[in-house]
């Protein structure tokens, strides 16, 4: 997955705020969030980001997959990847 090239963004203090060009909604991630963000700004895939945050968060291999496949499909959704 890519950023879409309609979508902007930039960081905010913790947080990072996405716009979506195309629909004009802009979207505030939080510093989990922004985490994957960056990945996938970085042309990371889903499995290094995870591999990444397992690195860095207290939890298993699993949830942080689900948690970010999660965030994948309400960013594909969208339409800030694509």
């Amino acid at each position: 997955m890519k950023v879409s090239s309609l979508v902007i963004s930039t960081e905010l203090e913790d947080s990072v705020v996405v716009v979506n060009l195309n629909s004009k909604r802009y979207y505030i991630l939080n510093s989990t969030a922004g985490l994957i963000w960056r990945g996938i700004t970085e042309g990371k895939t889903e499995s290094e980001i995870v591999e990444r945050m397992v690195l860095e968060y207290d939890a298993t291999k699993d949830q942080i997959a689900a948690s970010v496949g999660r965030l994948f499909d309400a960013l594909e959704r969208a339409e800030l990847i694509v």
